[in-house]
């Protein structure tokens, strides 16, 4: 599929905020509701928004920090693993 600036400009908006109403899409996007719809399906039936996720605050659940972490070790031996 080839995205035009529209549709860059849809994912743009989408991915700040997946919960804009399509009315409020549109609206940032300088389309009517109806033909910004349809490229927002279209997007979704081609597979370009795979989608939409809700991100809840760690902060407002009490969480810490996540970190993720690569190791990569010479060897996979037991000793190796232990002196790690």
């Amino acid at each position: 599929m080839q995205l035009d600036a529209i549709d860059l400009r849809i994912l743009d908006e989408l991915q700040r905020d997946g919960a804009l109403s399509n009315v409020e899409l549109a609206r940032r996007v300088h389309l009517s509701p109806s033909p910004c719809l349809a490229r927002v399906k279209l997007l979704e039936t081609e597979g370009v928004i795979d989608r939409y996720v809700a991100l809840a605050s760690a902060k407002a659940l009490g969480l810490g920090l996540n970190v993720f972490i690569s190791i990569s070790l010479t060897t996979q031996s037991k000793q190796s693993l232990a002196d790690f």
